[in-house]
């Protein structure tokens, strides 16, 4: 799958209702429910419709700002049943549901690739400390999820320039790594 194109999460909600400016039924000074959802950051991703009731809204805020969790909750579901992508059962079905509710989400057709072996159960602990890594990369520099992880290795590029490292030489070392962490059997 392609990285997020959206706001970075996680996203949260808060109470933020409209005071009656004008004369109304409501009465100047009167609050009119609404809703914000924002951004990691602090940007204001969209706000709930102050027609509609109340506890509709604060429902509706709930589930915008559970969005990015969501989405990236089902990727990592959708990659776990890749395996049933044929299937006619439950878990085909599973699959292919995801597969379209992640392309509505995202506005892609891409799929899920399917995981390497990971013959220590090291490699979701890997994928979680780059992670770790890339989401501070993102949140120092601004610089959006699509172009995060490109950005990162040109930035390491510049930085293995000025401390005197060989950046192939460490990627074809990173290769070397990665290549049993991979391999379809468990390292002796």
């Amino acid at each position: 799958m392609t990285a997020p194109v959206y706001s970075p999460g996680p996203w949260a909600y808060q109470y933020s209702p409209y005071t009656v400016q004008e004369a109304s039924p409501l009465g100047v000074g009167a609050d009119i429910p609404a809703y914000e959802v924002f951004d990691a950051a602090g940007n204001k991703v969209f706000d709930t419709n102050e027609d509609t009731p109340a506890e509709l809204q604060e429902a509706n805020a709930r589930m915008g700002a559970a969005a990015p969790r969501l989405l990236a909750s089902l990727v990592t579901s959708a990659t776990l049943l890749a395996d049933y992508d044929e299937s006619d059962g439950e878990e085909g079905e599973t699959y292919r549901e995801a597969l379209a509710a992640i392309a509505e989400a995202t506005g892609t057709s891409s799929m899920p690739r399917k995981l390497p072996p990971d013959p220590d159960n090291m490699n979701d602990s890997r994928a979680e400390w780059a992670g770790a890594a890339l989401s501070a990369f993102i949140k120092e520099t601004g610089t959006h999820h699509e172009d995060a992880l490109a950005d990162l290795l040109a930035d390491l590029m510049h930085w293995a320039d000025r401390n005197s490292y060989e950046f192939d030489a460490a990627l074809e070392r990173a290769r070397m790594h990665y290549e049993p962490e991979t391999a379809g059997k468990r390292p002796t």
